[in-house]
């Protein structure tokens, strides 16, 4: 299936998002310690359930206290691997990466003290994903009536209650295109309006004249993906 928002990432330009500039008046960060790290991509809402590596990727080393800037910056090489010298495991520092995707932000951070100076010289995983502090969405999993995953139906999203009582199997009157589940069963729509409660109808055409159907209501916010399951009968 491909996401609402576009096919994600892989073959396309990651956009770095820096989201400030160099602090200047830093020699070195005051240390001998390493901070070696990889960044990952985890996004269980629209691509697969494994963590994939991101090349060429940005990634920011920062005073926590301190968010209107950065102290240095790296960028990830093929295998998503950085690397970070002058660490000093006593204080404390703020790595983040962050990148839009088809009008899609994802975000990831890691936070270094003394508590865990352990991880000196290991390659920490900068998990990067979808970022719900900035951005809505809608997120269905379907099944069936024996909680098998379905693939390939149809997702409809309505605001309005009386269109959504009286659309047909081609989901007339919805707000937005409709969605396909993909092979795991699952839908996403980003960015919509937060505020509402919206009706939602899918339809699994089985055979010619012959469909399951499930509905559903779900009220969304400004911010955060509204995770459901709907499940399909005839």
């Amino acid at each position: 299936m491909k996401p609402a928002y576009g096919s994600l990432l892989w073959g396309l330009i990651i956009m770095a998002f820096n989201g400030g500039c160099k602090k200047p008046g830093f020699n070195d960060l005051g240390g001998s310690n390493v901070i070696n790290g990889v960044v990952v991509l985890y996004d269980t809402l629209a691509l697969g359930y494994g963590y994939a590596p991101v090349s060429g990727q940005t990634v920011y080393l920062q005073d926590p206290s301190d968010t209107t800037g950065y102290l240095y910056s790296s960028k990830s090489n093929p295998l998503g691997q950085f690397s970070f010298n002058g660490f000093d495991s006593t204080a404390r520092y703020r790595i983040y990466t962050s990148f839009d995707s088809n009008h899609v932000h994802y975000t990831g951070n890691l936070l270094y003290n003394d508590y865990n100076a352990s991880f000196l010289h290991a390659w920490d995983s900068l998990v990067v994903s979808i970022d719900e502090s900035s951005q809505n969405g809608i997120f269905y999993e379907v099944f069936d009536s024996l909680g098998g995953r379905i693939s390939n139906a149809n997702l409809y999203i309505f605001t309005s209650k009386l269109l959504w009582q009286v659309t047909d199997s081609t989901g007339v009157g919805s707000n937005y295109p409709a969605l396909k589940s993909d092979v795991f069963g699952r839908c996403l729509q980003m960015h919509v309006a937060g505020g509402l409660y919206y009706y939602i109808i899918a339809i699994y055409k089985v055979k010619p004249g012959v469909s399951w159907k499930g509905v559903d209501t779900v009220w969304v916010n400004n911010t955060g993906i509204r995770k459901k399951t709907i499940t399909l009968r005839p």
